[in-house]
């Protein structure tokens, strides 16, 4: 094993690669030469939709919107692999992320993520994590788009309504501007690393999963939800 003195690495050659370790407490036996090791080797980054987020209308005849259709509106936080060689270390794999409504920061919502929001399984065996060079431990989160009060995102901007070319009406939102910030730890004996803050903005189309074009419904809206809470079209 290849130790470098006064340094919280260790870097080990293997027969299928160059792995950084963590060193125990003690020193080195062998002699070796100088090692310039790299400030820093993780670094954090966010991903978010670039698409609308499709919210469907859960069941008939309940006035109430909010099953998000597949991974529509996942968020995605990640810890990348900076150095020239394979990063290999115990885990400890989470995340926290603070979501904040640029026009009012008063409306919130905190997201957690855990080993099991990791979306390349493989990269953990036991308790071990290994992220290969230019690749990256990715988090990632399906979520309600609700504030931690329970206000949809959508209800606090203008709907507009619209119409496909097969003449099914659905509602789309203004730009939802928020703000990101948070962090990631991915391994034990590496502190988390800091996430934003980092600005993006989130579209809403609200489609009623029941409707068709025969029906002669004038609009997909339940009474009592056009236009959110305070802000009718």
């Amino acid at each position: 094993m290849a130790c470098v003195r006064n340094s919280s690495v260790c870097l080990r050659r293997g027969a299928w690669g160059l792995l950084l370790l963590a060193v125990l407490q003690g020193g080195c036996d062998e002699s070796l030469p100088p090692r310039s090791e790299p400030v820093e080797f993780l670094g954090a980054g966010l991903g978010v939709p670039t698409e609308p987020v499709i919210i469907h209308h859960g069941y008939p005849g309940i006035p109430s919107w909010g099953e998000i259709h597949g991974a529509t509106g996942s968020l995605q936080v990640s810890a990348t692999n900076l150095h020239d060689e394979v990063l290999q270390e115990s885990a400890l794999i989470r995340a926290q992320l603070k979501l904040r409504w640029i026009a009012d920061t008063a409306q919130q919502r905190l997201l957690t993520f855990g080993a099991s929001d990791l979306d390349n399984w493989r990269m953990l065996r036991g308790q071990t994590l290994t992220i290969g060079v230019d690749s990256a431990a990715t988090l990632v989160k399906s979520w309600d788009q609700r504030t931690n009060s329970g206000t949809p995102f959508w209800d606090l901007v203008r709907l507009r309504e619209m119409k496909t070319s097969k003449g099914v009406i659905y509602y789309e939102s203004d730009s939802v501007r928020l703000v990101a910030e948070g962090w990631i730890q991915v391994f034990e004996n590496v502190q988390p690393r800091k996430i934003g803050p980092i600005r993006f903005v989130l579209v809403y189309q609200l489609v009623d999963t029941f409707f068709s074009p025969s029906s002669g419904h004038p609009s997909l809206f339940p009474a009592g939800v056009r236009g959110g809470t305070n802000r009718p079209l």
